[in-house]
């Protein structure tokens, strides 16, 4: 009758440590555009993260993204576009509250990529060694 009973004891523990696993997760998923002002921007990444956890994926040419978390439930998110010449806040929310549709991010241009900064500085540089003489 013992054993029965710790055995009986032994499956409800596992089923319970089994269950909590699952439980205890959730998936969110999350959608849109990016735009800079009237311009749709693609080529760079879209990164949806918890405090341990991570997913990164590629901006369509179109500026359309779809990224998906496996997080534990209630973590608090956060979704970032990373583009190089341009910045946007981050965007932060708990998980239980997801954005729900499409998303509109517009992103704030800083440079052209690829534009030849330090030719400028050498210019302005130059100048300044001449006035200064």
């Amino acid at each position: 009758m013992m054993k029965r009973h710790l055995a009986i004891c032994g499956l409800l523990i596992a089923l319970v440590a089994s269950g909590s696993c699952t439980l205890g997760k959730r998936t969110t998923t999350v959608r849109g555009y990016v735009h800079s002002g009237d311009q749709k921007v693609g080529g760079g990444e879209v990164r949806l993260s918890s405090k341990e956890l991570e997913s990164t994926v590629p901006l369509g040419t179109d500026g359309h993204f779809r990224v998906t978390l496996e997080h534990p439930r209630g973590a608090m998110l956060e979704l970032k576009v990373l583009q190089p010449g341009f910045e946007h806040d981050k965007i932060e929310f708990n998980s239980v509250d997801a954005p729900q549709g499409e998303m509109d991010i517009n992103l704030k241009r800083l440079f052209k990529p690829g534009a030849n900064t330090t030719t400028n500085a050498n210019a302005n540089s130059n100048t300044n060694k001449s006035v200064n003489k």
